[in-house]
């Protein structure tokens, strides 16, 4: 039994047995007629979001400003919205009106893609009023209506059509196609923190590396140049998944740039993609030795590591970054038998150099010249700095 569908039936009926019309929408139908299972349930309804409440008074408001409300049963959620339109679009991205409809028709008619834009009853009648039947079968993402005027209105839809290709293994229908490459300038104007997004599940998908093809040869690349290297290596390496991090320090690496601030990461972020990027340059220039391991410690030399596999296999293969972790007898300055207390005792006026003090012995044992003992530390430095 598909319990969080049956669930969702009982919505469907207390709405129904309320004098109301309701049904499942979008992707979960789409994905119901292709055969996937998934607990992301939508519900549209003609009940106004007051009108919903009444009925389910525990739902919670979670987009009020598009009549959607989110009822809970037992560990799944179902959003249910109420019939809309959209108008007078705005920056590409929002419309300036949303007006509350009493037919399904208008509600199934503002969204993206014909295969998204099907509802299913109660009684599992599927209403398709633009194809999307005939579509799935053809394996098409095609937009509803005209095309550049449904990327227009919000020009995120370009990057959900990528996403359909890298999850079904779809293809763009020749007007839609074409009327993203004609509107894909307008990504200009979406916030990246939204293209972030996007891009992070489109490279999650199976078919990501169609996806990014695609992307890259409808130009991509004149609105994003700085992702567009990282792209075309990620087109030809089907096994390669990469966090986020990895995937944006490879792109300003091989675009051979700072990190531009349109992208809006977080200072954490930046740390994170500066430290994989100085990794990738420190390797490159040499080799990945204990000293970069040591450096760079284990998180981020192997993210660098799993990049230069990817780059140089001929060069670089993995396992040497976690050999050389754990032959590390010292990981941190902490692991060290003395420490700057010791140096200050022993060397007394010389607080400037503790640091530099510390970082030799960290080096003196971890190339083995010296073991990490207290006595053995001190003499050596002794004979070297003397008091």
């Amino acid at each position: 039994m598909n319990m969080p569908y049956e669930l969702g039936k009982t919505i469907l009926k207390t709405l129904t047995e309320n004098n109301f019309q309701a049904f499942f929408v979008g992707g979960f139908v789409r994905d119901r007629l292709l055969g996937f299972k998934t607990e992301d349930i939508d519900i549209c309804t003609d009940a106004t979001p007051e009108e919903v409440k009444k009925l389910f008074p525990s739902s919670l408001a979670t987009g009020e400003k598009y009549g959607t409300m989110t009822v809970f049963i037992d560990q799944y959620r179902y959003e249910i919205t109420t019939f809309r339109a959209e108008r007078n679009y705005q920056d590409n991205r929002h419309p300036g009106n949303i007006v509350f409809e009493t037919e399904l028709a208008g509600d199934l008619g503002r969204r993206d893609f014909t295969i998204n834009a099907m509802a299913m009853g109660l009684a599992e009648e599927v209403i398709d009023l633009f194809s999307g039947r005939q579509d799935l079968k053809q394996r098409l993402i095609r937009a509803i209506g005209d095309p550049l005027q449904r990327f227009k209105e919000d020009a995120l839809r370009i990057l959900r059509a990528f996403r359909f290709v890298a999850k079904l293994d779809f293809e763009l229908e020749a007007a839609t196609k074409d009327a993203i490459e004609l509107a894909m300038p307008l990504l200009g104007r979406v916030a990246n923190e939204r293209i972030r997004v996007e891009l992070t599940q489109i490279r999650q998908y199976p078919f990501r590396q169609k996806a990014i093809r695609l992307m890259v040869d409808l130009g991509i690349g004149n609105v994003f140049p700085e992702i567009v290297p990282g792209l075309d290596f990620l087109a030809n390496k089907a096994n390669l998944s990469l966090t986020e991090s990895e995937f944006y320090a490879l792109c300003f690496y091989l675009a051979n740039t700072d990190i531009p601030d349109k992208w809006r990461f977080s200072r954490v972020e930046k740390r994170q993609i500066n430290a994989i990027i100085a990794f990738l340059k420190q390797a490159q220039e040499g080799s990945i030795d204990w000293e970069i391991v040591y450096q760079h410690k284990l998180a981020t030399s192997l993210s660098g590591e799993k990049l230069l596999v990817g780059l140089k296999p001929t060069i670089y293969k993995r396992g040497r970054v976690q050999s050389l972790w754990q032959s590390l007898p010292i990981k941190k300055v902490s692991d060290l038998a003395l420490g700057g207390n010791d140096l200050k005792e022993y060397f007394p006026g010389n607080d400037k150099a503790i640091g530099e003090w510390l970082a030799l012995a960290v080096k003196l044992v971890n190339s083995t010249r010296i073991p990490n003992e207290k006595i053995a530390l001190l003499d050596y430095l002794k004979q070297h700095f003397r008091k």
